[in-house]
Order: C-alpha cells, then sequence, then structure tokens
C-alpha cells in the first residue's frame, strides 16, 4: 500500500485580484515535524499560540520579502516583517534531516534565524538555490500552480524587497485524500520521495520523464524574464522529448502561443504600473533609448573611425575652445538684443533697475558737450578740482542753446505721454452711461465715491416716479 501524501494549498491575493493557488506536497517521511508544523499552519486547527496569543494560521499573512531570481519569504503571522511567528509545538523546534537539497523552483523550506529557531516562517525557491543546502529544512516541493509563483517573482519590490503590491494568503488548508486521488487521476502524476526531492506536477501532461532531477517548476522556472527571447521554446521543460502525434505537437505550439502572449501581458501591466507611479518614468524611458541607440551605433561604428573621434574629442565641459569669437560675439549680441526686449512685469515695474533704466532713457537726447562744460568751469575759476556743485553756486549760466535743447526734449516727453493711454476691459453687457473715453473713465469714480449713496435716487429717475 502507498504511503498517504499530505498535500495543502495556498491561495494567494494580489493587490485586490485573485492570484491563484499553490499546491505543495509535504515530506512526511523525511521531515515529519516539518511537515506536519506547516499542515497545522495551513488548517489553523491548533488555536491561539502559547506566546503570542495570535491565531496559529496563514490566513492574512503576506509575502513580505520577495527576491527575483531567489526566493519568496512569509509565514509571520504576527507582524508581516520577518520578526515574528510561532510555530504549532510552541515557540521555535528542532532541525531535522537535511538531506533534501535546493534543487529547482518551487522548494518549501524553513526560515529561520540559525540552528534549531524553526517557527512558522517559510521561504519557496524560484530557482535552484545551493547557498542553501545544509543550512534550511527542505520539507515540501510545490506539484501545482507554478503561474501564480512566478506572479509572486514578477512583483515589483522596493529597496527592501518588500513587495509594493500586498500578497496576501487570503485562504489555506490540507487537500483531503479524495482530492488528491482525483488530483493525480487528473494530471497523471507520480512523485518521489528521493533525495533528489524531484515532484512531478500537472503542467507534465505530455507524459515525458524527468531526468537529472529537474521537476515541474524548471519548466516554469524558463519562464521567468530572463528567457523571454526563446520565443516559442519559452516555458519548456521538457520539450525535447519526441511528440506522439501531429495533435499533441500542435496542442503544444498553442501552448507555446498563450504563454508568450501571458508574459508579453504581464509585461505591459508591469509598465503602466512603473508609469502611474513614477511622474518622471517617460523622461527616463526616453533616455533609456536614447542610450540603446548610442550603444547600437557605437557598434556598428568603424573601429577606425571611432579612434579617430575619439583622438578630436574635446574634454568634457571644455566644448567653448571649439567655439570661435565671431560665433561667441554673435550669441552676446543676441542676448542683449533679447535682454532689451524682455519688459518689467508685476512687482518689478517700480525697481531701482527698472527706474534707472527709464532715467536714462528720458536723457538719452540730453547730451553734455564736454568742451564747453570744461570751458565754463575754467572761466569761473574752480580750477579742474572744483567740485560741480561749486560751480553751479557760483552764478554759473546755461547758455541758450543748451536751454532750447533741454525745452524741446521736455515737450517730445510730454507729446508721448499723452499719447500714452492705458488700455482697460471692455464689458459689453455693461450700461453705457458715457459719451466717450474719457466720460466712462470719470463716471466710473462717481460710482465709487457715490454710488452707493444715490442708488435710489437713480431707480426712482429711471422708474419715473416721484422723489
Amino acid at each position: 500500500m502507498a504511503p498517504k501524501k499530505t498535500r495543502v494549498y495556498l491561495d494567494v491575493q494580489v493587490g485586490n485580484k485573485d492570484g491563484g493557488r499553490m499546491v505543495f506536497e509535504l515530506f512526511t517521511d523525511v521531515t515529519p515535524r516539518a511537515a506536519e508544523n506547516f499542515r497545522g499552519l495551513c488548517t489553523g486547527e491548533f488555536g491561539q499560540g502559547q506566546r503570542t496569543r495570535k491565531p496559529l494560521h496563514f490566513k492574512g499573512c503576506k509575502f513580505f520579502r520577495v527576491i527575483r531570481g531567489f526566493m519568496c519569504q512569509s509565514g509571520d503571522f504576527v507582524s508581516d516583517n520577518g520578526s515574528g511567528g510561532e510555530s504549532i509545538y510552541g515557540g521555535e523546534f528542532q532541525d531535522e534531516s537535511k538531506i533534501r537539497r535546493h534543487t529547482q523552483a518551487g522548494v518549501l523550506s524553513m526560515a529561520n534565524n540559525g540552528p534549531n529557531s524553526n517557527g512558522s516562517q517559510f521561504f519557496i525557491t524560484f530557482k535552484a538555490a545551493k547557498q542553501l543546502d545544509g543550512r534550511h529544512v527542505v520539507f515540501g516541493q510545490l506539484v501545482d500552480g507554478i503561474e501564480t509563483l512566478r506572479l509572486i517573482e514578477k512583483i515589483p519590490v522596493d529597496a527592501k524587497d518588500v513587495p509594493r503590491v500586498p500578497i496576501i494568503i487570503k485562504d489555506s488548508g490540507e487537500l483531503s485524500e479524495e482530492t488528491v486521488e482525483k488530483f493525480e487521476g487528473f494530471v497523471g502524476v507520480s512523485s518521489s520521495s528521493s533525495a533528489e526531492g524531484v515532484v512531478e506536477g500537472p503542467s507534465m501532461q505530455q507524459g515525458q520523464a524527468q531526468k537529472g532531477g529537474r521537476g515541474l517548476l524548471d519548466m516554469g522556472e524558463d519562464e521567468s524574464d530572463d528567457e523571454e527571447e526563446d520565443g516559442a521554446n519559452a516555458g519548456v521543460g521538457a520539450a525535447k522529448e519526441p511528440f506522439k502525434n501531429a495533435r499533441e505537437q500542435k496542442l503544444f505550439e498553442l501552448r507555446m502561443k498563450l504563454n508568450q502572449g501571458r508574459r508579453e501581458n504581464n509585461k505591459e501591466v508591469i509598465e503602466e504600473k512603473r508609469r502611474e507611479r513614477d511622474p518622471a518614468y517617460e523622461k527616463k524611458a526616453a533616455q533609456r533609448a536614447m542610450e540603446e541607440a548610442r550603444k547600437r551605433r557605437e557598434e556598428q561604428e568603424d573601429p577606425e573611425e571611432e579612434a579617430a573621434r575619439k583622438a578630436v574629442q574635446i574634454p568634457e565641459g571644455q566644448g567653448y575652445l571649439q567655439d570661435s569669437a565671431m560665433a561667441i560675439s554673435a550669441q552676446l549680441d543676441k542676448e542683449a538684443k533679447k535682454e532689451k526686449r524682455k519688459g518689467d512685469f508685476g512687482w518689478n515695474v517700480f525697481n531701482q533697475d527698472s527706474l534707472y533704466r527709464a532715467h536714462k532713457k528720458r536723457i538719452s537726447g540730453l547730451e553734455v558737450d564736454k568742451r564747453e562744460y570744461e570751458k565754463q568751469k575754467e572761466s569761473l575759476g574752480g580750477g579742474a578740482d572744483a567740485p560741480t556743485t561749486a560751480i553751479s553756486a557760483h552764478g554759473f549760466q546755461p547758455s541758450e542753446e543748451a536751454k532750447d535743447r533741454l525745452a524741446s526734449e521736455m515737450e517730445k516727453q510730454i507729446a508721448k505721454k499723452s499719447t500714452f493711454s492705458r488700455r482697460r476691459m471692455a464689458v459689453e453687457d455693461e450700461d453705457v452711461s458715457y459719451i466717450n473715453k474719457r466720460n466712462e473713465h470719470f463716471n466710473k469714480k462717481l460710482d465709487r465715491a457715490f454710488g452707493d449713496h444715490t442708488r435710489e435716487i437713480r431707480q426712482n429717475l429711471e422708474r419715473g416716479t416721484k422723489l
């Protein structure tokens, strides 16, 4: 009589979406205590913990650590960060046989803080992890739900490997013996309890025998992003075996197309999430595209041309050495014209700089005759070192020509001011109570001063009633 197989399941929820179910077969023959601990935590039949006073149940736990290409970790039903947990035996329990190895994806193993520190935390490998052999107790293997495991692997994480999208165990339990028998009859699986820990799964429906210790999860392992370029061969773990007939081959090809479409859809979903979270995503994508295009150009470039280009290349930050004097002068003139055209705005209209520029503009037509000035300075006897105030205080008389020039300039400024008028917004629906623009402006002043006091009088006049 074949030994009874213990199989448990974890129903996973990713965000607010159903992530699927993962079914594990527990190695009760080699690691009975670890297997029973995991089974009891899946069913929740042991009630509350002796130390934590928390329900001994995986339901509601999160996968708090996901390292792509390595493993995902869960089982901390106390704090969901890897610092808590408790076994069904109360606290921690001793290590068991470590003869089984982390040889493939889907290996179920105990997480610990050193020897004999097993609690409720566990991890599932995404691929072979030989560095963990002899350090962690392997007590189970994934036999169904490889697509769910790959979905967990592709969830984006932060700098501390914490998933950005919550991955929650929404339910867990043990499969009944009848369910296990139906499961095996449907997929035609046969498990082995050898030291290699090879377990065949439902995805091996082609009937090929597994070789070299590779199992169900190795097929899903090929579906990772590192193998996307394999095209139709992606996701195949046992595709080297011949097909029995053309129908099986056609079915296999259709499955490969479905897998390829699923991977492309997942990539688009991840790209969309990144685009929503990162406002600068488009800019970064454009920079990556430019960098890739530059690398392609460098690969296609002739080595001799590349050497010649690098020989004459200007060091970074010294590009100005290639600019000619005429080009620099033209650039400075262009910047000066642009600065001149730029008008003042808002609070900059009456600052010191704008007032000085306005003063210089007003006196631009009043040029000083230096020779006439020096001649008058000598005639007054002040000498070359006499201050200007001393000269003006000792009977300085400007020439008639200078007076005419000043009067002419003042007349120009007055004429220019008379043509200036600030544009005011015109409201089409407003009542017309004026005969010209000046009268309109005056009426608005009257209304601001006396409008509230004369409103009733104006209304009576408009209605024609007595005052």
